[in-house]
């Protein structure tokens, strides 16, 4: 089984007999600036790909990701960015019930579908991408925002943490 840059499972799917009869023969492959494939729980082969990804939601674009010869060029470990924004999530899903996991993923999805986002170069901004974001977000729970805000809350806590390490690192 081959998984691109795909989200992992449930503990509960993971550590089952079935999944866990299967995992030797998974094979995952990250690009470096990755997510979406570090969210949730993963068993099997895990290789990091180096990418030439400019942004985050380049990162599933393969034709970013680096090659030599016939096979990718691999690295030890996620870039600083990746791993910021994956914390946040990850504290922020273990706090959630699992309706709420996926009310919220739902909503994000919803969103994603009212503006029209097919592919990753949708992801660009623009004032009317925005305006439909806007108008599809107010048919979102209460519950839904307050726990979407508090994942902004957890990755903008998360990030000035890294970026005042950072800076104390270069003084």
């Amino acid at each position: 089984v081959y998984n691109f840059d795909g989200p992992g499972l449930s503990n509960k799917m993971i550590n089952s007999k079935e999944y866990l009869e299967l995992s030797s023969k998974i094979n995952l492959i990250l690009p470096n600036t990755s997510i979406i494939g570090r969210l949730f729980e993963h068993k099997g082969n895990i290789k990091i790909i180096s990418s030439n990804a400019n942004n985050l939601y380049d990162s599933h674009d393969a034709m970013l990701w680096n090659v030599i010869g016939n096979d990718f060029i691999t690295l030890d470990s996620f870039s600083q960015e990746s791993s910021i924004i994956v914390n946040a999530v990850t504290k922020s899903f273990n706090k959630m019930e699992l309706y709420q996991k996926r009310d919220l993923i739902n909503s994000i999805f919803k969103i994603i579908d009212d503006c029209e986002i097919v592919t990753v170069d949708d992801f660009s901004i623009s004032w009317e991408k925005l305006s439909k974001a806007i108008k599809s977000s107010k048919k979102i729970s209460e519950e839904t925002k307050e726990v979407f805000w508090n994942f902004i809350k957890t990755y903008i806590e998360l990030n000035s943490k890294y970026k005042k390490e950072n800076k104390n690192k270069d003084a």
